[in-house]
């Protein structure tokens, strides 16, 4: 008696489901199952996010453009002159002041630099044009900013005075204290309202 053949049952299996899945997912045997992982990230398309960038990114173009823009005109405006150069009675340190060009409210801004004798910029002709590079900037060198025409002597290789003998005091900053590098020595600027003396340097 020949031997009954044995038939395998598919639930929910068709010719025609076989067919369909070989078409779309290259299944080839009714044995083997599409694999699915779940742990797959979906994948986001980049040509929206990069089309949302752009307006971003124009922005900040257009920010540092007029940054840059206006970096390069500080170079050239406001206009600052040489004035005067007054080294210290040890001849370690050296003053210098730049006179800036008319304001609203005065006729110059007066700007007093300190420098160690080794970082003095070179001399320039009196009232000739500086430009304003990194050197001018910020306040590791300047001692005294503003429009009130300051009188000014060294009262000792240390200290430095600064007379206003104006009747209306404009708007100035001061850096009293100044160390450079290591150095223990201090430099002390004071202002006298009122003062005068002639042994000042007037710019």
């Amino acid at each position: 008696m020949a031997p009954k053949q044995a038939h395998r049952l598919t639930i929910g299996s068709s010719d025609r489901g076989v067919a369909s899945s070989v078409g779309k997912g290259g299944v080839d045997d009714r044995d083997q199952v599409p694999s699915l992982d779940a742990g797959e990230t979906p994948r986001r398309s980049t040509s929206s996010l990069g089309h949302l960038n752009r307006p971003a990114k124009f922005v900040i173009g257009v920010v540092a453009a007029v940054a840059g823009i206006a970096y390069g005109i500080s170079f050239f405006w406001p206009i600052y002159d040489w004035d005067l150069k007054v080294p210290s009675p040890d001849q370690r340190y050296d003053l210098v002041v730049l006179r800036g060009d008319a304001a609203a409210f005065a006729d110059f801004s007066y700007r007093i630099y300190l420098f160690p004798r080794a970082s003095t910029p070179a001399d320039h002709a009196i009232h000739s044009r500086v430009w304003y590079t990194p050197i001018w900037r910020g306040r590791k060198y300047l001692v005294y900013s503003g429009y009130s025409y300051p009188m000014f002597r060294w009262t000792g290789p240390h200290t430095i005075e600064i007379d206003l003998n104006e009747a209306y005091w404009e708007p100035f900053a001061l850096e009293s204290v100044k160390r450079f590098g290591k150095t223990e020595d201090a430099i002390l600027t004071s202002v006298v309202f009122g003062g005068e003396n002639s042994a000042n340097a007037r710019p």
